[in-house]
């Protein structure tokens, strides 16, 4: 998976550090997703993984989008990355110490898009 060096992501008093990355699966090699990571930083604890499979949509460099209905995301802005933590969070997951999770990005996109939105 191809990844850039972490960046911070503060929230009240809780510390995180995220990553987007690209990746390539299945039997060919061919199967394209983009890969958003949110994990703890202070204190330590776990990790969150957003994969955002094809699946007739479009991932290239950090953006999502499915065409047709015009929703874009752009995983590469900290104000988008705050929307998805706080989705996943809600939804119940947790980022406590030795949590590891790999969740479809695309069952929080369009409650990301809404909260971008409403802002």
């Amino acid at each position: 998976m191809t990844r850039c060096r972490s960046r911070r992501l503060t929230v009240g008093p809780d510390r995180f550090r995220w990553t987007v990355g690209h990746r390539h699966g299945g039997p060919s090699g061919a199967d394209c997703q983009e890969v958003l990571t949110v994990f703890r930083a202070e204190p330590a604890g776990g990790r969150l993984r957003f994969a955002f499979p094809l699946n007739g949509a479009v991932v290239h460099e950090g953006g999502v989008w499915r065409p047709g209905d015009g929703g874009y995301l752009n995983l590469n802005l900290p104000g988008t990355v705050r929307a998805f933590l706080d989705e996943a969070l809600a939804a119940g997951h947790s980022l406590t110490v030795g949590a590891a999770a790999e969740v479809d990005g695309w069952q929080f996109f369009d409650a990301v898009l809404a909260r971008l939105g409403a802002r």
